[in-house]
């Protein structure tokens, strides 16, 4: 199973939340979405790396943001993924991830990223529960509703049948 990270980056002054597209035509798990979808930034966990550190890393490098006021883990999933890379699990967290920055930079990107990530945009909380079948992960529009600065525990968007399977690969 790789360990993924993603953050829930909110800007400070406008209240939006940044997404980036996704094209990626190559994978299996994305090849039927012509137009791509819509994700939050972040990616795998390396060796020796917290999951705070990974998605410091992460953010740093799809956005060149560096003023980040990592806060709490609120969702979690576990997602069967057939990526370039190659097929596997990946249990995936979301941390809630606070900025005053807005202006992206995509200097430093990997080749892989450079390749897939297509488009950068701040979303409103409306704009993302209108268009919500093509933002992963899904039912993140009813996600976003909840008071996350007073949430004492991660919800969990792992679908039941996938998990039970996961259990027995495991």
């Amino acid at each position: 199973m790789r360990l993924t990270v993603r953050g829930i980056i909110i800007n400070r002054k406008s209240d939006k939340i940044l997404l980036l597209k996704y094209i990626d035509k190559k994978s299996k798990s994305t090849t039927n979405l012509e137009d791509g979808f819509w994700a939050m930034p972040g990616g795998g966990v390396e060796d020796g790396e917290s999951f705070k550190e990974a998605l410091t890393r992460e953010i740093y490098e799809e956005t060149g943001f560096r003023q980040l006021e990592i806060s709490n883990c609120v969702l979690s999933r576990v997602v069967y993924l057939d990526l370039t890379e190659k097929a596997d699990y990946y249990y995936e967290r979301y941390y809630l991830v606070y900025t005053d920055e807005e202006k992206l930079q995509d200097t430093n990107l990997t080749t892989l990223e450079k390749e897939v990530i297509k488009q950068y945009k701040w979303w409103s909380k409306e704009e993302i529960k209108i268009n919500q079948k093509i933002i992963m992960p899904p039912n993140i529009a009813q996600v976003l509703e909840k008071d996350f600065i007073n949430f004492k525990s991660v919800v969990d968007l792992t679908d039941e049948d996938l998990l039970m399977k996961t259990i027995s690969v495991c």
